[in-house]
């Protein structure tokens, strides 16, 4: 939301990570890596009430690494396996997890991350729909399209065009 300062700084830096991973920068992962800790952290104080009172002490430090790696690794393909090892549980404590404090998969969970974080840099830059769907760590620019519209209910060129009131690109 606008006027949210949390939001506006996750927002700056995702248009950060996209900027370097365009950018092909000699060392630039180690950038994006930070910027996507940067980012965690942020939603971490954020919904800070949320996790302490989801599952339990034992439970929430599992969660918080768990989504920590997602945060960070987001652009890549990712499998539950690497989710649950992230935080050494098995697969199905991981889910377990994840239901219990955000009602949802971990899979769902990332995927509505690369939704919200695509919904961002389609709303404040200029970069291409297929490179965008491709840096939030979509393999193919059809299936960046066909989940965004089954998220969002308008493809990600519709939605950037109504985000910015239905005008056309900024000069």
């Amino acid at each position: 939301e606008k006027g949210v300062p949390w939001q506006g700084r996750v927002l700056q830096k995702l248009e950060e990570v996209f900027a370097c991973h365009r950018s092909g920068l000699f060392g630039g992962e180690f950038l994006v890596r930070q910027l996507l800790t940067e980012i965690w952290m942020e939603l971490l104080q954020a919904h800070r009430t949320l996790l302490q009172e989801s599952g339990g002490a034992r439970e929430n430090p599992r969660l918080k690494q768990m989504l920590q790696y997602l945060g960070e690794n987001m652009q890549r393909p990712l499998r539950l396996e690497d989710v649950a090892g992230a935080a050494g549980v098995s697969t199905r404590e991981c889910t377990r997890c994840f239901r219990r404090a955000l009602g949802m998969s971990p899979m769902a969970y990332l995927t509505q991350l690369r939704i919200r974080a695509a919904a961002a840099l389609l709303e404040r830059t200029e970069d291409p729909v297929t490179d965008i769907g491709g840096a939030v760590g979509f393999g193919s620019p059809s299936y960046f399209g066909k989940v965004f519209s089954m998220q969002t209910g308008l493809a990600p060129r519709e939605y950037r065009r109504q985000a910015r009131g239905g005008r056309g690109p900024e000069p």
